[in-house]
């Protein structure tokens, strides 16, 4: 007979106490995969590999993906030939890796590895979020308690569009539909990131509310080797988890929890040496010359402004109230309860991530967080209702109302969500199909690291590096130690692409002014802070692409390696030294002779 303490026994226990949710997260990575699942059903033969990407940050993240199974596992350059022993301006996350290493020893499609996360990584979020606000309620034996946890984490999983009040009512009056699959489906963040910053806090927890001081070194190792892949992998979750480490110090040292306080700085200290060859990397990058202008181009942010959020400003309110009636109508110390603090943490970190910029005068992309701080402030106010409702006996009839709607809601709008944006895409997917066959055909004729033209801006010289290991000559996937040189020339390159003639350049700028600019420059930062005179680039542009017009195209193209155009037009009258090497589907991929 198995003693009690024994593995197994301890399992079986775990799985019959976390039945209901388990079963759960196994139906969220269902609706999350479905679509792809479906697809690929009712395509039957037709399906060819190319699955519903749906958005250019797949294709981004595939083509990382590639680059890693490629042999370039630093990504320092992934769309072109030239710069790819740049130090990385985005070093490749610690999911992007996996997935590599999948592909490289068990030989499964990067494609298919990408799916089945679909279906592992939201069903494992939920669990992170489920098992984290059962831990930080009272009673988490009870029913009651996992039924709370469980309606969190649909509703952060599933639901966690419904906070947007405007789209909802478009959708709700048929005004609008979903342009986008859940946000937790996408292929390596912020998934990775929320995965991270949830570990973490579990961890972290643990470690806080472990007066014994048992399993201390592993549980700092472990929160460590989690702050270090955060690190790596994603600024806006280092960033959520450096700002709970801070807050949680300050909590530490008030209540002379000195034992609290090592332990974290122990544990920053193992991030820190464990991501040190993070830090060596971004070293060497901002020794590069394009260092300065390619982090602009990222979505870097030049400002002392705060930010505010209207979300966390609410989530922040309900809060207080919620712990002002607590500490009104219980009668007891609610600042002295451990849930009570972590769970305001969990808010705060969020206004100190957005607004870190006050002190640092530096930011990247703020907007972002709200990836993360939408759940955790969903997260802070689901443990203070659901531990207040415990004390007060009129609370229990208005929670049960709640966490129904919100079960319900967030199932439905899940699920809503999926069909919707899967049947808007269908047709254009299966239509997609086509590529499949010059794809492969790419892979199986044409050595590695070969650089292809395509005349499709909008998906060819996305997908090129994607599902293929050849590099594009034109592309507006610059997240890298690129000169502006190049991307200006690609740019004027694209204008010819496209027919502008000299007589219309002034007329298509005038036009599109925003997408010229931001293609050029990245974001609006870089924009507002270097480019005041952007009157005058224009200007230069319209004068370049004249004298660009009068030269002779395909030995311009030169200049950068080049060795194919794709093309869905027989005949193309820009060049003449070509050789058609491939043809089905009106594809057709010539060779430069």
């Amino acid at each position: 007979m198995l003693s009690e303490n024994s593995p197994a026994v301890k399992i079986k226990s775990f799985l019959r106490d976390h039945f209901l949710a388990i079963v759960i997260s196994l139906c969220i990575g269902l609706i999350c995969v479905a679509p792809h699942i479906v697809f690929k059903i009712s395509l039957g033969n037709e399906y060819k590999g190319i699955y519903l990407t749906q958005t250019s940050d797949e294709l981004a993240y595939l083509a990382r993906i590639q680059e890693i199974v490629d042999g370039y596992w630093t990504t320092g350059s992934v769309p072109f030939f030239e710069y790819k022993n740049n130090p990385p301006l985005m070093p490749p996350t610690a999911l992007e890796t996996l997935i590599a290493g999948i592909n490289k020893f068990f030989k499964i499609s990067v494609t298919n590895i990408v799916i089945a996360g679909k279906f592992f990584l939201p069903a494992i979020f939920f669990l992170l979020i489920y098992f984290l606000v059962n831990h930080l309620t009272e009673k988490k034996e009870s029913i009651g308690n996992k039924i709370n946890a469980i309606a969190a984490s649909l509703l952060i999983v599933l639901g966690y569009d419904l906070i947007d009040y405007k789209s909802l009512f478009s959708f709700f009056y048929g005004r609008g539909s979903p342009e986008y699959f859940l946000l937790w489906t996408r292929p390596s963040n912020p998934i990775l990131g929320g995965l991270l910053i949830y570990s973490f806090l579990l961890v972290v927890w643990h470690l806080y509310a472990n007066r014994e001081g048992k399993n201390r070194f592993g549980l700092v190792f472990f929160s460590g080797l989690i702050l270090a892949l955060a690190i790596t992998s994603y600024f806006f979750s280092w960033a959520v988890i450096l700002s709970i480490v801070g807050l949680l110090a300050i909590v530490g040292l008030f209540k002379k929890n000195f034992r609290f306080f090592k332990n974290l700085f122990f544990m920053v200290l193992t991030g820190l040496i464990l991501a040190s060859p993070y830090f060596y990397n971004i070293y060497l990058g901002s020794k590069n010359i394009f260092y300065q202008e390619s982090a602009f181009r990222t979505g870097l942010f030049l400002t002392h402004e705060p930010i505010l959020n209207i979300f966390l400003i609410f989530s922040f309110i309900i809060f207080l109230i919620l712990s002002f009636f607590f500490k009104k109508i219980v009668k007891e110390n609610i600042f002295k309860e451990d849930w009570w603090l972590f769970s305001l943490i969990l808010i705060l970190a969020g206004f100190i991530s957005f607004n870190q910029q006050v002190i640092t005068g530096r930011t990247i992309w703020p907007f972002h967080f709200v990836q993360y701080t939408v759940p955790l402030s969903i997260t802070a106010l689901f443990v203070v209702f659901y531990n207040l409702k415990n004390k007060i006996e009129k609370l229990k009839g208005l929670w049960g109302l709640l966490i129904i709607l919100i079960i319900v809601s967030s199932l439905s709008f899940g699920i809503y969500t999926q069909i919707s944006v899967y049947k808007k895409n269908y047709e254009k997917y299966k239509e997609m199909q086509k590529y499949a066959d010059v794809f492969g055909w790419i892979n199986k004729n044409i050595k590695k690291d070969c650089v292809i033209l395509s005349e499709d801006r909008a998906f060819m010289n996305q997908a090129i590096p994607a599902f293929t290991h050849c590099n594009v000559y034109f592309s507006d996937f610059w997240s890298f130690l690129l000169p502006f040189d190049r991307i200006y020339y690609n740019f004027l390159v694209y204008l010819r692409l496209e027919g502008v003639s000299s007589d219309e350049i002034e007329n298509y700028i005038k036009k599109n002014t925003d997408d010229i600019l931001v293609y050029l420059y990245g974001t609006h930062t870089m924009i507002d802070y270097n480019v005041a005179d952007y009157e005058d680039v224009l200007k230069k542009i319209a004068t370049d692409y004249k004298e660009f017009l009068t030269k002779d195209f395909e030995a311009e193209l030169k200049k950068y390696r080049i060795d194919y155009l794709v093309s869905e037009k027989k005949i193309n009258k820009n060049f003449n030294n070509l050789n058609l090497v491939y043809g089905a589907n009106n594809i057709f991929l010539y060779q430069f002779k």
